[in-house]
This record gives structure tokens, sequence and C-alpha cells, in this order.
């Protein structure tokens, strides 16, 4: 009959839902049982620190340390190089120029020299220039400082100059004329004050008229050649 018929149909059509829905009840759960598990998978129950290093890091200076540490501590070329540091006898250097170049006095002299590595006075005197010549050594830096009557032009009025030389033996060694050039500056104070300062090359025309000649304002050379 079509009753019957229509009820089957529709039994049939409950069934087929039925089905659908628990397929798909156990779809969802096997999707829930799989994210479950994966979450277990991926996040650890627990997360352990790394360790803590206690220990003490020592270090030790290398090469390149030490050489910046003893390059501080001994710097300059003389330090460098070994070499000893110079002095300058002060005490006897400032006391011979007042005792030697005193106010009435209108010719005096004095020469400085080394003994090791101490620049100090080697001889002094109130005659000419010339008496210092023997005291002037071919192998030695030496210093002098001479004090030179000099007559005004168009006048019978004479005054005084005192005229700082350096001299460099021409039997110096290479080493030593570079190394003493740089004593000039603090042997230039010690005898200040000074009118002139010149360099002596040769004691040919070692004279106090040579002298007198390098040693004017005006000259074109400051040196005794």
């Amino acid at each position: 009959s079509t009753q019957s018929t229509g009820a089957y149909s529709e039994n049939i059509e409950k069934e087929k839902t039925k089905k659908l829905e628990d397929q798909t009840d156990n779809l969802e759960d096997q999707t829930d049982d799989d994210l479950e598990d994966k979450t277990e998978i991926c996040i650890p129950t627990s997360i352990e620190e790394p360790p803590v290093d206690n220990t003490t890091v020592t270090t030790s200076k290398t090469d390149n340390d030490e050489f910046r540490d003893n390059k501080t501590e001994t710097s300059g070329v003389d330090k460098i190089l070994n070499v000893p540091q110079f002095f300058c006898n002060e005490e006897a250097i400032i006391k011979a120029r007042k005792e030697v170049f005193t106010e009435g006095e209108n010719r005096a002299w004095m020469l400085l020299g080394y003994e090791g590595s101490t620049i100090t006075v080697q001889a002094t005197g109130t005659g000419i220039v010339s008496e210092i010549l023997p005291y002037i050594q071919p192998d030695e830096v030496q210093y002098m400082l001479v004090r030179l009557p000099i007559k005004l032009p168009d006048s019978n009025t004479t005054t005084i100059r005192d005229v700082m030389i350096t001299w460099t033996g021409p039997k110096v060694k290479i080493f030593d004329r570079s190394r003493k050039q740089t004593h000039l500056v603090e042997v230039t104070r010690l005898l200040q004050p000074l009118h002139a300062s010149l360099t002596a090359t040769s004691l040919e025309r070692f004279a106090e008229d040579y002298i007198s000649l390098r040693s004017h304002p005006l000259s074109g050379s400051h040196v005794l050649d």
C-alpha cells in the first residue's frame, strides 16, 4: 500500500541520517584524540634550565699585552733602546753661571759636557774665547756659553752679548748626534738669559770677531763653520 511504502522510505531516511550523524561524531572524537596526542608530544611536561657555570675564568697575558705594558713603562726612544737617560747637574750649572758671568765682567765663558749620562760643568774662565779651545773634544757633544764685549756702532759705548754655542765634534757617532740633539732644550733653559744661540761645526774660525758676527741679530747664518 501507499502508506506502507511512505513509512518505509521515511525509516530508511532516518537510518541514513543517524548513520551520518554517528560517522560525524566518530570523526570528531577521533580528531579530538589526535589533537590531544599531538599536544602531549609537542608540549613537554617540564622545561629544564641550562646548568649555570660558576667556574671563575682566569686569563693570562698574551705576548702583545706584555709588549704594551713594557712599552708604557719604558716610553721614549732612549728607554725602548735601553739607553741610559741623561741628567743635568742643574745645581752646578746654575752656580757656575752666577759666579762667572757677573754684572761687571765683560768676558766670561763656561763649558758643559757629558760625564757618563750627566751634563755638567767641565771648565770656566774669564778670559778670551780662545781659552776654551784646549777643552773642546772632537768626539764629544759640548755646550758653551761665552760673553763678548760688543762695541756699539758710532759710539764709544761697549755692551755685552752672551752667546750659547753647541759643538758637535766630527768624530761623534750618528746615533749620539741624534740622541743628544734632544738635550739642547734643557741646556738652553739652564743657561738663560742669553742673547743668541749658534752651532759650531769647525774650530778654524773660532774667534771673538767671527762669533760676534754670526751672533748678530741680522746675521744670515748662525753656524760657525
